[in-house]
């Protein structure tokens, strides 16, 4: 094995899958991808509410910000933090 097995598997929440292995929930990936283009913190927020009401929350992502799989509710946590209007 040439590859280091760090490299190969990622981490989506608490669990590690093979990067190759590895597809977005769709209907999470709509909402991320909503999220990544807006510049209101409330946008942000409202997204996370829908997100919640369906359950979504715990669902896989393509994280727009790092490139690598990520569950929805860290890549709104983050996205948040960078529009939040107050630190």
């Amino acid at each position: 094995m040439s590859n280091d097995r760090r490299d190969y598997m990622v981490r989506v929440g608490n669990v590690a899958v093979r990067r190759d292995c590895f597809t977005p929930h769709p209907e999470a990936q709509a909402i991320a991808n909503v999220a990544a283009t807006t510049h209101s913190f409330d946008c942000v927020q409202a997204l996370r509410q829908q997100a919640d009401d369906e359950q979504l929350l715990n669902a896989g992502i393509d994280a727009d910000d790092t490139g690598e799989p990520d569950m929805l509710r860290d890549y709104l946590d983050r996205r948040a933090a960078v529009l939040n209007p107050t630190p």
